[in-house]
């Protein structure tokens, strides 16, 4: 008898933990937002491998009561890589520094949809491993005699900060510190779809997260705005672009980022009363991920032949 009790209370023991089991309240259920998010970073931070485009501009203007002085730079990469180990091959388009302080011309540089830049001829890039990247350029018309491919061997600047930012690998968008600002709002992304995309926007005054939108400007750019003028910082605001891509699988729908746009601009004031609004723009476009098998160094490179810069 005593050991049917010890069963008979087990059992009952068993019924009433399985009885509040079902009865706890179910915890907050992941948005449809947030989920979209996860993917988007999952699939970048996991890629092996992918095609690219990325364009990265600026447009800073300081005034000082009715001076002012606009300053900008574009680079454009068009290529393929493959991360672990690293190896790329791409084409460049870089801009000469615009410095303006003409009334007009600067207006029309604030009116230009997109970079405002002088652009100089693409260049072919080509690096076959971490640390080394050779580079081509044309050389220049001359009479009677057609410009020339010439391949080069870039030179490597020890201090990282100081380096030129085409002579660096490409950074196309999946740096932790970036992933990681995608993934703190989140929540607070909105969310579309259209057909066989999904659109995911977010909007928002980030001043009192500026070290963290200062560290994510730092992969992409070189500047001293969010370091040397981080205390005359007067507002932050932050905008995202993300577009996924909706692929049928055997078993279920599996999301691919397809796009991604960040704009971050910067306001400035002095106690002197100068002035800086600065626009930054990051734009990537993502194809082939984890689809690309080989990386050749281009048919006109011959690595015996070149010269160091």
């Amino acid at each position: 008898m005593k050991c049917k009790g010890k069963i008979y209370l087990g059992l009952l023991s068993l019924l009433a933990c399985l009885l509040l089991s079902a009865c706890q309240p179910e915890g907050p259920k992941e948005s449809a937002q947030s989920v979209a998010i996860k993917s988007f970073v999952g699939a970048l931070r996991d890629a092996k491998s992918m095609e690219y485009v990325s364009k990265i501009y600026r447009k800073n203007l300081t005034s000082l009561g009715e001076a002012r002085r606009y300053m900008g730079e574009t680079l454009i990469r068009d290529g393929k890589i493959q991360f672990e180990p690293l190896k790329y091959s791409e084409y460049q388009e870089s801009s000469a520094r615009t410095d303006i302080e003409e009334k007009e011309e600067i207006d029309k540089a604030l009116n230009t949809v997109g970079p405002a830049d002088f652009m100089y001829l693409p260049l072919k890039v080509y690096s076959p491993e971490e640390g080394v990247q050779y580079r081509s350029s044309y050389t220049p018309y001359r009479e009677g005699k057609e410009p020339e491919r010439v391949w080069k061997k870039a030179k490597q600047e020890s201090d990282e900060k100081n380096k030129e930012r085409g002579k660096m690998a490409p950074e196309v968008g999946r740096h932790e510190l970036i992933l990681k600002l995608y993934e703190k709002y989140a929540e607070e992304f909105s969310r579309t779809e259209d057909g066989n995309y999904i659109y995911l926007d977010y909007q928002g005054d980030i001043t009192d997260d500026k070290d963290q939108a200062g560290e994510m400007q730092s992969t992409l750019l070189n500047s001293s705005i969010f370091t040397k003028y981080k205390d005359e910082i007067t507002g932050v605001n932050l905008e995202i672009h993300l577009v996924l891509r909706k692929e049928a699988s055997e078993k279920k729908e599996i999301l691919i980022p397809n796009e991604a746009r960040i704009e971050l601009k910067t306001q400035v004031e002095s106690k002197d009363g100068l002035k800086t609004s600065n626009e930054d723009y990051f734009e990537f476009i993502y194809r082939d991920i984890n689809k690309v098998d080989e990386i050749k160094a281009p048919s006109d490179l011959d690595i015996s032949k070149i010269k160091d810069q």
